[in-house]
């Protein structure tokens, strides 16, 4: 009766359909392009974590599996926000391959426009604090350019 009991407390808080959806991974969407040395890659889906993962606040979206791409939104406490991109040629595949990975920081210097914004919300899932985020970019680095914008859902 007791295990009856707390799923009816559950539910009423959370609603019953929310709960299988609250520890769904966290998602991606949007379009995001990448031309030149970075690779030539497009993520319009993903996965995205929670930076307290790392030890960072912010976020970090990933592309479909194995395919190196990664876009790390990390906000510096005197630089302000900072967009770390997976080369995904270098970082592509699992295992050894991913020994030789590079990326590039991307910060305000790099870009026409860099807006990131990461929100935590009142959410904690295995001890990560649950966040959503937007980032939006028109960058040039070398011969590579990103541009773009996505939404970072339910990120832990």
């Amino acid at each position: 009766m007791k295990l009856r009991a707390s799923g009816l407390v559950v539910c009423a808080v959370f609603g019953c359909n929310t709960i299988k959806e609250m520890f769904k991974p966290g998602t991606v969407s949007g379009r995001m392009e990448s031309k030149g040395e970075l690779g030539d890659w497009v993520m319009d889906k993903g996965l995205c974590y929670s930076g307290e993962n790392e030890k960072y606040f912010g976020a970090l979206a990933v592309g479909p599996d194995e395919s190196g791409i990664a876009i790390k939104l990390v906000k510096d406490p005197t630089k302000g926000w900072q967009v770390m991109v997976n080369n995904a040629t270098t970082c592509a595949g699992s295992g050894a391959e991913k020994s030789k990975c590079s990326s590039v920081v991307l910060n305000p210097e790099h870009c026409k426009k860099l807006e990131a914004d990461v929100v935590t919300t009142n959410m904690t899932i295995n001890n990560v604090k649950v966040v959503n985020g937007k980032v939006t970019l028109d960058c040039a680095v070398g011969t590579s350019t990103i541009r773009g914008e996505l939404t970072l859902d339910h990120c832990h």
